[in-house]
């Protein structure tokens, strides 16, 4: 789009004319939230090229706005990419760094695998999901594990389950495909229908203890986890946040392990 120094839309194309005709913008403050147009007044207020990011309240989403000046900046051509995967994804990671950080100064407090366990679950809680079945594997190949599920403020724990090595079972994917697994429930697919397609294990499934239509599957070293249900659902962003998760939570349960 063009705008003049005031910010106010001159002409805009392609996607850009569309976002002005769907909010009815006449200005570029009028895309952002409040606090952003201190931002529009700096950038255009000066000579140079500029970009910055902010919430935008009436497209709801983030968005990167980079701004050149023309006509020794009497009037500028803007650009506004949607970067709200990439913010909600960083958000995300923060949350964790956050609570693993917290972990790591109360790591001399835990006396056992449960209780590590225990934190690691309420940090997926705070992640936005549901249940989480957290497990390791054994000398034989067996993985033997928990699902911990909060309901009300209270975080529930069911008796071990155990899975054995050569199942098709969900726990074993990540193993399977080297990779962070996300799977989601098909509209025209059951949630039973979609349980037994990707292996939950009936046991875990009874711990989740709510239809399942959505889990991501990662492991790191003899660690293993499944999240389901996360609210909002699932996307690319989980293999980061996953992954990053997991690699931490396993350095502290081989440190566990060697005490």
């Amino acid at each position: 789009m063009v705008v003049d120094r005031q910010g106010v839309i001159m002409a805009a194309a392609g996607r850009t004319e569309d976002i002005v005709r769907r909010t009815g913008a006449r200005t570029l403050h009028d895309l952002v939230l409040a606090p952003a147009c201190s931002d529009v007044d700096r950038v255009l207020g000066g000579t140079e090229p500029a970009h910055f990011t902010c919430f935008s309240d009436s497209l709801v989403g983030w968005f990167e706005i980079r701004a050149v000046p023309a006509q020794g900046g009497s009037w500028w051509l803007v650009w506004m990419e949607n970067v709200t995967a990439r913010e909600e994804t960083m958000a995300r990671l923060a949350t964790v760094h956050d609570a693993t950080e917290a972990l790591l100064t109360t790591y001399d407090e835990l006396n056992s695998s449960a209780e590590l366990d225990l934190a690691t679950a309420r940090i997926g809680f705070s992640d936005g999901f549901r249940a989480v079945f957290i497990a390791r594997s054994g000398d034989t190949g067996d993985i033997r594990g928990h699902v911990f599920r909060r309901e009300d403020g209270t975080v529930h724990r069911s008796e071990e389950i155990t899975i054995p090595s050569g199942s098709q079972a969900a726990v074993f994917l990540s193993r399977r495909e080297q990779t962070v697994v996300i799977r989601r429930r098909r509209e025209a697919e059951s949630t039973a229908e979609f349980c037994e397609n990707h292996g939950v294990n009936p046991r875990v499934a009874e711990g989740v203890a709510e239809p399942i239509d959505t889990f991501v599957n990662y492991h790191r070293g003899r660690l293993s986890v499944v999240l389901f249900n996360r609210v909002g659902g699932v996307g690319t962003a989980d293999r980061t946040v996953v992954e990053t998760l997991l690699n931490t939570v396993a350095v502290f349960d081989a440190c566990l392990g060697h005490r």
